[in-house]
């Protein structure tokens, strides 16, 4: 006992606050859990709904719809009710969402649940991160760091589970009752736990936005957001039409991809006590381009595609984090540029699942377009890293400010 309050001590934390931050740490993890389901399941549900992989990429686009429509409405709803009441009210309707997804017999009603889905996900992610906020104020960058990279712990696990359930009960019930069982256990933890109170607006500077830097993040998070999508929510079906990987195998090497995901997150932490955010991030956006060209060149090779994909993982892990690291440099008081942040990943998830659902069973183009746009997002990043390169910096706003910001995420 004395070692853990040690051990609370040296985080700066009493031990209300770290059962509060363990809270959000655990629903994150849960969050992790939810988000690469759909990529996994992808298949499965095109193939019960009687629908083409074109049109089945459409659930991707539904769910982002729900998060874009809750992610507005976060900040408003966490302020106005029981910030912790809300994450139980999100936590049980993602548990009712999955279950019923798992029976959903038409395709349409299956996109309802979808965007019901997204809508609340979008709670508990951007909560999680706001809350954080209120709960750590000046505190919070270390703990948003390692939030951010202890979710995909909860993505490791996903894929193997749903392929495993499925392949032994030709269904996705068994699977996402375990999902929605995860979820559901989290609910108890904020029983009996006190909300943080909201920053107020007087304690985050205001100040203007310039065009250019602010013009060129909302590009970053758009290809930082869509490439870590069309990735993660696509392998899956590229490895089973290559006809070299069966579906556990699938499912082991989209785990692999997760694990490089979460990694890389962790290992970028360390990493930027030595090194500048933009080296990291060109040095990751090189990682990703190199395993990328090799699936090309190569892509009947089975070992090769495995390692590839698992230093695809270590690229698009990295550039979402770092970007929101790296913003508070040129956009001072991010909290005020947050919708427009949303903007450009919201439109990215809205549109590229469609754009690369329809190449992707398209003869003109066909499964390789997940690499091609890879291929593009990573030197479009670089070129913005570039013009920030000749973008002249701000002085820091406050460190309240700059996490206020990081809360799109």
């Amino acid at each position: 006992m004395a070692m853990k309050h040690r051990l609370i001590s040296r985080l700066g934390l009493t031990p209300l606050s770290f059962r509060v931050v363990a809270t959000y740490y655990l629903s994150y993890i849960t969050l992790g859990v939810v988000t690469p389901a759909l990529g996994t399941s992808l298949p499965f549900l095109a193939e019960r709904t009687g629908v083409t992989m074109d049109l089945a990429s459409s659930i991707f686009s539904a769910r982002a719809l729900g998060f874009m429509l809750g992610s507005f409405i976060t900040g408003r709803v966490l302020e106005r009710f029981s910030a912790h009441g809300v994450m139980q009210v999100s936590l049980l309707a993602m548990a009712c969402a999955f279950i019923a997804l798992s029976v959903a017999p038409e395709f349409y009603l299956l996109l309802m649940l979808l965007v019901t889905l997204g809508f609340f996900a979008a709670l508990l992610d951007v909560g999680s991160n706001i809350l954080l906020v209120w709960q750590l104020r000046e505190k919070v960058s270390p703990f948003l760091t390692g939030m951010h990279f202890i979710f995909g712990v909860g993505a490791l696990v996903t894929p193997l589970v749903i392929v495993q359930l499925q392949s032994r009960t030709g269904a996705l019930l068994a699977p996402f009752a375990v999902i929605a069982l995860v979820v559901a256990i989290c609910i108890l933890l904020y029983i009996r736990l006190p909300s943080p109170k909201p920053v107020q607006p007087s304690e985050v500077q205001e100040s203007r936005m310039p065009r250019i830097p602010l013009m060129t993040f909302i590009v970053m998070l758009f290809l930082a957001g869509t490439m870590e999508m069309v990735l993660g929510g696509f392998a899956f079906s590229y490895l089973l039409t290559t006809d070299l990987f069966s579906e556990p195998l699938a499912g082991a090497v989209v785990s692999t991809f997760y694990v490089a995901f979460s990694c890389s997150r962790l290992l970028t932490v360390f990493l930027l006590m030595r090194f500048s955010s933009q080296l990291v991030v060109l040095v990751a956006m090189a990682s990703l381009l190199g395993a990328v060209i090799a699936i090309l060149l190569l892509p009947v090779s089975v070992p090769l595609i495995w390692v590839a994909i698992f230093f695809c993982g270590l690229g698009v892990g990295v550039p979402f984090p770092l970007t929101l690291s790296v913003m508070p440099e040129y956009l001072a008081a991010v909290g005020r540029a947050t919708s427009f942040m949303f903007f450009g990943v919201s439109v990215g998830a809205l549109t590229m699942p469609l754009l690369v659902g329809r190449l992707f069973d398209s003869p003109a183009v066909g499964p390789q377009v997940i690499w091609y746009y890879l291929t593009a997002g990573a030197l479009l990043f670089m070129g913005c890293l570039l013009v920030l390169h000749f973008t002249p910096r701000l002085v820091l706003s406050t460190a309240l400010g700059v996490q206020a910001g990081s809360a799109t995420k």
